[in-house]
């Protein structure tokens, strides 16, 4: 029987994977930094297949192939690490990420960003 939906995990330091068969076998997204700790994945509501994850090396990456494809997202987080990404639930335009150290947000899709006024400490 085949399932009709697919699973995403980020590992530390081994990349970003997925089972397009609901974990019956596993690939790995083709991604420049294959090694890379992704501690960050969410998908797009109203799009099945694309998904945005977070990395601790470079910054943002998007996924429009259901993880087959990870593009980095050109943004100014690319020297910090990503943590945590989400999306607002009424526009999935705006996205927000939560770095190491700070927050950004996105309201166009990640075309341009803003960093938000939150007072985290610098470890």
């Amino acid at each position: 029987m085949t399932s009709a939906y697919s699973i995403h995990i980020g590992t530390v330091g081994q990349g970003l994977w997925r089972s397009p068969d609901a974990g019956q076998t596993w690939e790995r997204g083709e991604i420049e930094v294959r090694e890379g700790t992704f501690r960050a994945l969410t998908p797009y509501p109203d799009a099945p297949g694309r998904l945005l994850a977070g990395s601790d090396a470079a910054g943002l990456y998007r996924s429009e192939d259901d993880g087959g494809h990870w593009q980095l997202v050109d943004s100014p987080m690319g020297d910090r690490q990503v943590w945590s990404v989400t999306l607002d639930p009424a526009d999935s335009e705006t996205i927000f990420a939560g770095t190491r150290p700070g927050a950004f947000r996105s309201r166009d899709g990640g075309a341009s960003w803003q960093e938000l006024p939150i007072d985290v400490a610098d470890p």
